[in-house]
């Protein structure tokens, strides 16, 4: 089967099966379609690997979804890890991911995974903003430092 037939089977089936397909379409993520391609030779393909990148984008989210909702937080580490394979930038699955390590109790992977993701918004265009979403998302997970007179 293609990463297409897994997605589409496993986005239509909420039960384990589902979630079974799911995995089996990132398993065969391997990095950012194209990656590795001169892009000026391939500049025609830029369309496809968009819709590519935000096909893996969705499968990677809803399974790290589901599997924190189901308590399995190391599988839900993976999925959203193995997404960001294939975009490293993606604020949908830095979300993701900081969900699964607040769940996990990892706090320090947490702040760890802001900083990173700091890190490469800075690094775009002479920087950008966190998304709205994703900065509201930080301030309810990551703990108030305590301030003492």
């Amino acid at each position: 089967m293609t990463f297409q037939q897994y997605a589409r089977q496993g986005l239509a089936d909420a039960t384990e099966d589902g979630d079974l397909a799911l995995r089996r379409a990132l398993a065969l993520v391997r990095g950012r379609p194209f990656a590795g391609m001169d892009p000026q030779r391939y500049a025609w393909a830029e369309p496809t690997i968009q819709e590519m990148v935000s096909a893996i984008t969705d499968v990677a989210s809803e399974l790290s979804t589901r599997r924190r909702e189901a308590g399995d937080t190391p599988e839900a580490l993976w999925a959203a890890r193995q997404g960001m394979l294939a975009v490293e930038d993606s604020e949908t699955l830095y979300r993701a991911l900081f969900l699964a390590h607040h769940a996990a109790g990892d706090i320090d992977a947490l702040r760890e995974a802001a900083a990173r993701l700091r890190r490469i918004n800075d690094s775009i265009g002479g920087g950008v903003e966190m998304e709205p979403d994703t900065a509201e998302l930080l301030r309810n997970l990551l703990p108030r430092p305590i301030h003492t007179r």
